[in-house]
């Protein structure tokens, strides 16, 4: 596993006033107290090239930079830059992170950057490659930060000579460079199940409270193809890269509710807080794709999960389970999306029809018990709710992306959608709860097909 350190060509930003190291915003790249706003657009053409991609960053309350291959020192090619994106802590600075994926390279590679209180420290930004720099691993297709661990996903990684069954890459970072810690696939201890070809272990990433969850959506579970799958690690506390033990979920599961079906893709999708589990292809009755999720992924323990299966059809959830809604492609946790003084899930229905609006798209907040919040178990929101930014269009896929805004000091956290189907699949991404009137065009101009909003970033 190399690193290629280099000083990365970027005018940084001017500096604003700092607070105060608390390290209370997991995403809060200069320090002052306040949630920046990073969006990936991996389809992004950059000087010509189709698919170069780019990464918006929007330091709160100061200046705007968007970063491209070219920029990064990937040079000019489809990298597709910001397929994936995490902050995170790598060290023990008061400044977060920033993880960038660059799947698109061949081999693939993931650009990083230190927090400052310009925004980024471009002059130590550093590419991360893997042990197979040449192949075709699309290292980089996801990624995650850890208790100062960087986690890298290669899902078309081929371990022990099984063809993309997938393997997920850990670093630490040391004063100037990243240090290898291996790398985690299946079947090798305690790592559970067994590679198989077209897995894609390490195509879903997510990371909270010592806790790393992958999903597997191409899974095959005995012969039903495409299933999905999750492993629910628990990392070691000393090593924190090292893992400890491994909840394996599927619908194959006992105590969990359904049956294996092709193309569910159980893992499709994780929330940032690793509280809920997206099924976005399951079938409702006859409803094909309607989509549901599992929650309660924090209570369950390794002898009874104690998951609790949510769809549109769950009594007290808004809305109604139709074919193509695909609830559960995209999830986010945050306090007070649903009630003061809880945590609930946030869930994209990126396919949702809206008023005869064919896939104009919803954003859906549950209960994660179906209790917390009293009689209250969902609520819902489009771009026709008063106060979203937009409006509601065929094809926009409102929710196809969902972005946390942690609060400091205020009751309720913030959350962002994409929209990547508006403006003739330009993109945007806009306000969803509990901000205000918001929309974020890409940087770079609207761009017909660059599909701004797509990504969801992992603070």
């Amino acid at each position: 596993m190399a690193i290629v350190a280099a000083a990365l060509p970027l005018t940084a930003v001017s500096a604003p006033a700092v607070v105060p190291c608390t390290k209370v915003v997991p995403n809060d790249l200069n320090n002052d107290g306040r949630a920046d706003v990073v969006i990936g657009q991996p389809k992004a053409t950059v000087d010509g090239i189709a698919d170069a991609g780019a990464v918006d960053i929007r330091i709160t309350g100061g200046t705007s930079l968007r970063i491209t291959p070219q920029l990064t020192g990937l040079g000019a090619a489809a990298a597709k830059l910001g397929t994936s994106v995490a902050l995170g802590y790598l060290n023990d600075d008061c400044f977060a992170d920033l993880l960038l994926g660059a799947p698109g390279v061949q081999g693939g590679r993931v650009v990083y950057y230190p927090g400052s209180a310009e925004g980024i420290d471009a002059a130590k930004g550093m590419i991360l490659q893997s042990d197979n720099p040449t192949g075709s691993d699309r290292f980089g297709s996801a990624v995650a930060i850890g208790d100062k661990v960087a986690f890298v996903g290669a899902p078309f990684a081929d371990p022990n000579g099984v063809k993309n069954a997938g393997r997920i890459y850990a670093y630490t970072k040391t004063a100037d460079t990243f240090a290898p810690q291996g790398f985690l696939q299946q079947g090798t201890a305690p790592v559970k199940d067994s590679p198989e070809a077209g897995d894609h272990f390490g195509a879903v990433l997510a990371h909270h409270g010592g806790l790393l969850a992958v999903g597997v959506p191409d899974e095959n579970i005995a012969a039903v193809k495409n299933a999905g799958a999750a492993h629910v690690l628990t990392m070691g506390t000393t090593d924190p890269w090292k893992v400890q033990t491994d909840l394996f979920l599927s619908q194959d599961s006992p105590d969990v509710t359904g049956d294996p079906e092709k193309g569910d893709k159980f893992g499709a999708a994780i929330d940032n807080q690793v509280r809920a589990i997206g099924v976005p292809g399951e079938d409702v009755k006859e409803s094909v794709d309607a989509g549901g999720i599992y929650t309660q992924l924090q209570t369950m323990t390794t002898n009874s999960p104690a998951l609790r299966w949510v769809s549109q059809s769950t009594k007290g959830v808004p809305g109604k389970s139709n074919s193509n809604d695909r609830f559960g492609s995209a999830l986010a946790s945050g306090a007070a999306f649903l009630c003061p003084g809880k945590t609930s899930i946030a869930v994209g229905i990126p396919g949702k029809t809206v008023q005869k609006t064919i896939s104009a798209g919803m954003v859906t907040v549950v209960s994660e018990t179906g209790s917390d919040c009293g009689t209250v178990v969902g609520r819902q929101t489009t771009q026709n709710t008063a106060q979203i930014a937009g409006k509601v269009a065929t094809g926009n896929a409102f929710g196809t992306a969902l972005i946390t805004v942690p609060a400091v000091g205020l009751a309720s956290d913030g959350l962002l959608a994409g929209t990547p189907g508006a403006s003739k699949q330009a993109g945007r991404v806009v306000n969803a709860l509990n901000l205000p009137k918001t929309s974020f065009f890409s940087l770079g101009g609207k761009q017909a097909g660059s599909l701004y909003g797509s990504v969801s970033t992992r603070p």
